[in-house]
């Protein structure tokens, strides 16, 4: 392990995430930020997926045909070029560890960044784009702190719509078996993951904001970010009641995830 490796893993900067977008993701990193205590940035799946995605398959290419490949590369320096040569590479190791490389260089930025600025913590809100995209990065970041916060897909998908984000029926099929596969994920790493449901914050927001205060350690938050919302962007409407097909489709790839965290499969909004 390279020293800018070992440097990058012992910092704990927080993920914000949700099963996709519209589950509140955006509030959760204004109430953060808003206490100055701490930078967490927008989305960038550069650092929260591609580059992870990247160290991931160099390390599995490296386990599953190092030994391969420096034969080949053996053959061809020591005994003939007519030889099957796809898998002519250099030394797979020193690929692979130029790939982790490569994602603490991104994070290195991400830290002196944050110092430059004057603060001390950063994090990052993103969506999750996959069900494996914050084990990912646990990984690789193994002393980061991960939120996570969902919301009734009904409501995720109404406001989506509102968005554009999802135009057509394919769209709510989508939306929906990604908000289940991705908040099982979440779920299921409950313990090393602190969920928030979106009704509970509105509900009760200084409850639930004192618990996160208490949980990432970020203090004076203010909880006047509750009573604004940031939805002025050009083409944003008021979101839409459900059709009946799109209440279906929710219900088909989202409806055992829905019961098993406490929401009621048909549709009420």
């Amino acid at each position: 392990m390279s020293s800018l490796a070992a440097d990058m893993q012992s910092l704990s900067p927080i993920i914000v995430t949700a099963p996709t977008a519209r589950n509140g993701v955006t509030l959760l990193q204004r109430l953060l930020n808003s206490s100055r205590q701490i930078i967490v940035y927008g989305e960038n799946t550069m650092i929260m997926d591609h580059l992870p995605k990247i160290v991931r398959s160099a390390t599995f290419f490296y386990k599953a045909s190092g030994e391969e490949v420096k034969e080949a590369r053996r053959k061809f320096l020591s005994e003939t070029t007519e030889s099957w040569t796809s898998n002519l590479w250099p030394d797979m190791e020193a690929f692979m560890l130029r790939m982790y490389d490569a994602f603490y260089a991104g994070t290195l930025v991400y830290e002196q960044s944050t110092r430059q600025y004057g603060y001390e913590r950063w994090g990052i809100k993103i969506p999750m784009t996959n069900p494996g995209m914050v084990e990912i990065f646990r990984v690789l970041m193994p002393n980061c702190s991960v939120v996570g916060i969902y919301r009734n897909p009904y409501e995720v998908v109404r406001s989506a719509k509102a968005r554009n984000f999802i135009t057509d029926l394919a769209g709510v099929q989508h939306y929906a078996a990604q908000w289940a596969a991705n908040l099982r994920a979440l779920q299921e790493k409950s313990g090393e993951v602190h969920l928030i449901a979106h009704d509970d914050l509105a509900a009760n927001p200084e409850a639930v904001i004192t618990k996160l205060e208490r949980v990432t350690g970020v203090t004076g938050m203010d909880r006047t970010v509750m009573d604004r919302r940031i939805n002025s962007f050009e083409g944003y409407v008021e979101p839409e009641p459900l059709t009946d097909e799109e209440a279906a489709a929710i219900q088909a790839h989202a409806g055992e995830m829905m019961v098993k965290m406490g929401y009621q499969v048909e549709q009420t909004v």
